[in-house]
């Protein structure tokens, strides 16, 4: 039992840029440890939840607009962000723990500092029954680091992960989609993410609407299109004391279960 009360999960969101036409960036940080100095036990489930109202308008993944999403198998594929950078929605940075990761001949870890990686964000269309959308995180090692360039095989491997967006609102009314992390060895390696710093801006598409502004003989001769711009995520509802509510739950190997909420201010939020 004092062994699984180790393990501490540090989750923070932020809302921030909010613009008057909708759009807004979500912030994420993330910090995970075991205060032993061990590596926590492997994950078996993770998820985020998100505060009710916040929701992928269906546009967003209508076959016209397959160019704004990313193509996940030419992604694993090639193994360059700027295949889907139409599908772009945020960035950011990952440390991992590799300790567990050892040279068989020796006993020894590979690597025992954390590994920085690079990490992009894309929208794409779910992989799997009953998910809304896909939300694709891809991560590269960073080459600057010192760490990557001491290890080939570290240099070499570039990880596509496929998250899943859910829509699971709560009884209490409090949270919609949930954000299925995937879980458990990554690439068959037994690793752990420690640190995690991310901001997601989002993506906006341009809709365009047509009426008749001029018609002859039971034809219209002159069309009259209205442009409009509509974000990738409806903004969420603000609740009790202007707060929205993020949520954070981890499960592990061991049997620990961590559930956290994460309250922020709501901003005036207008569309």
């Amino acid at each position: 039992t004092s062994a699984q009360a180790s393990v501490v999960n540090e989750v923070n969101f932020g809302l921030k840029n909010v613009k008057k036409d909708g759009r807004f960036s979500i912030v994420f940080n993330y910090r995970s440890y075991d205060t032993t100095g061990a590596v926590p036990p492997l994950l078996t489930r993770n998820y985020f939840r998100a505060p009710a109202g916040a929701k992928i308008p269906k546009a967003f993944l209508r076959k016209k607009n397959k160019k704004q999403l990313c193509n996940i198998t030419l992604l694993k594929q090639v193994k360059k962000p700027s295949v889907c950078k139409k599908a772009d929605i945020g960035t950011g940075t990952a440390k991992v723990d590799a300790r567990l990761v050892v040279n068989p001949l020796t006993g020894v870890p590979y690597v025992k500092d954390l590994i920085p990686y690079n990490l992009n964000f894309f929208l794409a269309k779910p992989q799997v029954a009953g998910a809304v959308a896909a939300f694709v995180i891809f991560a590269s090692p960073d080459l600057t680091s010192p760490v990557v360039n001491a290890a080939g095989i570290i240099r070499d491997t570039k990880v596509t992960l496929v998250a899943h967006f859910f829509n699971d609102p709560t009884p209490d009314g409090r949270f919609g989609y949930r954000l299925e992390i995937p879980a458990g060895p990554i690439q068959g390696f037994r690793v752990s993410v420690a640190e995690v710093a991310a901001v997601n801006p989002g993506q906006s598409i341009t809709r365009k609407k047509k009426t008749c502004k001029k018609r002859r003989k039971g034809k219209c001769v002159k069309k009259k299109v209205k442009k409009t711009r509509q974000f990738w995520f409806t903004a969420p509802k603000c609740q009790a004391g202007n707060k929205v509510t993020f949520q954070s739950f981890f499960q592990y190997e061991t049997g620990l279960t961590q559930t956290k909420d994460i309250e922020v201010p709501c901003p005036a939020f207008k569309t």
